[in-house]
Parts: structure tokens; sequence; C-alpha cells
């Protein structure tokens, strides 16, 4: 689709929402979350790696500005979804 071009959906985050990777352009390298589902557009995206481990913990943020020194790559994200996912599982 002509409004995604220069991103790849890397996850997807239910009920529409996905988390993009940006592969053109100024950001090219990090992630953004597309909440177009919700018509609330793209933003930006960081991590909280001290998030509590809950099932639908806030591990990444997604709300609000994110200011461009605390907007995170793929490799960043990723680990910090690994991180979380396994103290799920573990506090189960």
């Amino acid at each position: 689709a002509a409004r995604r071009d220069g991103s790849i959906t890397i996850c997807e985050y239910g009920c529409g929402a996905q988390f993009l990777l940006i592969v053109n352009g100024p950001e090219s390298g990090r992630i953004w979350f597309d909440d177009t589902a919700d018509l609330r557009g793209y933003r930006p995206v960081a991590v909280d790696p001290a998030a509590p481990p809950h099932r639908y913990g806030s591990w990444c943020t997604i709300q609000g500005d994110v200011a461009p020194e605390s907007r995170v790559d793929f490799a960043q994200w990723y680990h910090c979804w690994l991180d979380w996912a396994c103290r799920v599982v573990r506090a189960r």
C-alpha cells in the first residue's frame, strides 16, 4: 500500500495495529508503530526494559511523542521483546 511505502511490517500487535521497520529516509532502521486501524496514525517507538513482566506489559512505549534520541532500532526493539517475553514465561 502506498501509505506504507518505505517500511516493512515486523510484528502484528493485534486489532490491525503493527510494528514497522522503516527502510527508507532519515528514520531508516528505526521502529515505528502503525495504529491507523484505530485512527491514531504512526508513531516512533521507544522501549522500557524495566517494564513489569505482565502478559500485556508496556515494555514498548508507543504513546505520545518519543524524542529522537529515545527511538529504537530493530536490534534494540527485538532484544527488549525477547527479554520481556522470557520474563513473562518465567513469571508463570
